[in-house]
This record gives structure tokens, C-alpha cells and sequence, in this order.
């Protein structure tokens, strides 16, 4: 079991000072964790995670998902999928940190032709 205070101690930079990320379980076909994102001017660039669905929980915070041309807000409870292969980014709104426990899950491999 891990504190989530313990997790913050471990966020590290990822991609520049908006986003920090700590890893807490990694199992076969998933990895768990924290990230926390800071309020950026310009809208970060979006990602895609081509071989793993992301579910998402907002902890604490506000901001939003951008998937495509899409906005989702985000608020505390908030808790979201994005599956393999699908464009986003996330965007801290508010005067405090955007924090997400994220789950990127192993997607399932595609049906043979």
C-alpha cells in the first residue's frame, strides 16, 4: 500500500517543469500512478498511447481533456477514459496543481483480418 504522500515526494519532471510524474505499481499488462500538472499559457501537445487504454481519476485540482477538438472539464472526482490509440492532452485550469491518478491498462490486441 502507498500514501499518496509518499508518491508526491517521488513526482520528478517529465517533459519540461508544467508535469510531474510518479510511477507507484507497475504489473504485466498495466502501470499506476500519479501526475501533476501545473497551468501552462499554451495548450500542451497531444499524445496518443498506442498500445494501452489511460483511465484517469482526478485527485485534486481543476482543468480539463482535450481529445481532438474536444474540451472535458475536470474537477476532484472526475474520472475519465481515453482509450489506445486516441489523441489528448491534459490542462491544469485553476491556481493549484491538476493532480490525476492515472492507470494505463494493456489494450486487448486487434482482432486478425
Amino acid at each position: 500500500m502507498r500514501q499518496l504522500d509518499d508518491v508526491a515526494a517521488q513526482l520528478h519532471p517529465l517533459g519540461g517543469d508544467q508535469m510531474r510524474v510518479a510511477n507507484c505499481f507497475e504489473g504485466q499488462r498495466f502501470t499506476q500512478g500519479v501526475i501533476a500538472l501545473t497551468a501552462q499559457t499554451s495548450p500542451a501537445k497531444q499524445i496518443a498511447h498506442q498500445e494501452a487504454d489511460l483511465l484517469c481519476y482526478v485527485i485534486s485540482g481543476t482543468g480539463r481533456l482535450r481529445s481532438g477538438t474536444t474540451d472535458l472539464p475536470l474537477k476532484q472526482g472526475t474520472l475519465c477514459h481515453i482509450p489506445a490509440h486516441v489523441s489528448h492532452d491534459f490542462q491544469a485550469t485553476g491556481d493549484r496543481e491538476l493532480v490525476l491518478l492515472f492507470t494505463l491498462v494493456e489494450a486487448p490486441a486487434a482482432p486478425a483480418p
